[in-house]
């Protein structure tokens, strides 16, 4: 299908979906995911589209999930893209990339990051969706050093 089907397609179950989560009382949130390691052929794979699908059908309970080890694979700009579209995000993931570790072991500035989280406003909620470096234990350290 050519990329125009795949976006009206996409924007026509995803307002469907909307509805249905509005009737529930449920959030649910659209995540582009990296196509350079772990999900080649995906075609939602930038912040932009995401967060203009969620604002053209404007609903409240439908966000964006942005992964911040995902974007920094795909477009990189982290900050720039948060702060353009953080009134978009519904949650936040946080790895480092490569490797999708803790932060602090990959080159994700992950100050500047939660700063612009921060200055944008985010209040939502942010999980750490990663796989340990070396062991748990020194994972969690490094999550609660930042």
């Amino acid at each position: 299908l050519s990329d125009a089907v795949k976006l009206c397609t996409m924007f026509d179950t995803l307002k469907i979906a909307a509805e249905w989560a509005e009737t529930c009382g449920v959030q649910i949130n659209l995540e582009p995911l990296n196509v350079t390691t772990d999900h080649p052929g995906n075609f939602l794979r930038h912040t932009r589209t995401a967060a203009e699908l969620t604002r053209l059908i404007g609903s409240p309970y439908l966000k964006v999930l942005y992964d911040v080890y995902h974007m920094q694979l795909n477009e990189g700009s982290l900050c720039d893209h948060i702060r353009a579209y953080a009134d978009q995000f519904g949650h936040i993931h946080v790895a480092d990339a490569p490797g999708r570790h803790e932060p602090g072991t990959g080159e994700i500035h992950y100050p500047a990051v939660f700063a612009a989280l921060e200055q944008a406003g985010y209040q939502g909620l942010i999980g750490y969706e990663l796989f340990p470096k070396t062991d748990t234990k020194t994972a969690v350290r490094a999550i609660m050093a930042d």
